[in-house]
């Protein structure tokens, strides 16, 4: 059984993906990260089948004595700064990050995190570029092939993680 911890899980990506994870015979959806949803379980939150916790942060997420070693694989879903502010002005879900001081915690929040995601990180999509489908596409593929080593989106094999 494959265990997944979803960093915006509930951002415009999540419900194929949770969905996707949820019909899988193999894959466990864990947990999950969302500032707006923190404290929730995944199934209150956005309808899975899960009742794992949704965690404020990937630091607290990671963090959890619980989680880490229940992880096979930690895939990183990034965009561009401009294509994030793009997306956080324009979405209708939630208000989250339409306020100038939740911009600016968001993109400070964003320059600590996410190098530290990418060093850990198995499988690293660039949603900017790919189109929903397709990212769903490759994280199933990925985790569904087994590997550990570290493919960015452009296919490049830049390291390699013991299993």
């Amino acid at each position: 059984m494959v265990n997944v911890c979803f960093a915006g899980v509930t951002g415009w990506t999540a419900p194929p993906i949770i969905a996707a994870i949820d019909v899988a015979e193999d894959l466990i959806l864990t947990c999950g990260v969302s500032r707006s949803a923190a404290g929730r379980t995944l199934a209150d939150a956005t309808g899975s089948g899960s009742d794992g916790l949704i965690y404020g942060s990937v630091s607290e997420a990671l963090q959890s004595a619980r989680l880490y070693p229940l992880l096979d694989h930690i895939v990183l879903l990034t965009i561009p700064v401009a294509a994030a502010k793009r997306r956080l002005a324009s979405r209708t879900t939630n208000d989250y990050g339409k306020d100038p001081a939740e911009l600016r915690r968001e993109l400070q929040l964003r320059a600590v995190v996410e190098p530290l995601l990418r060093r850990s990180a198995c499988l690293e999509i660039d949603t900017s570029i790919h189109p929903l489908s397709a990212v769903v596409t490759m994280i199933t593929n990925h985790v569904m092939a087994g590997h550990y080593a570290a493919v960015r989106s452009t296919g490049r094999d830049e390291s390699q993680r013991p299993s």
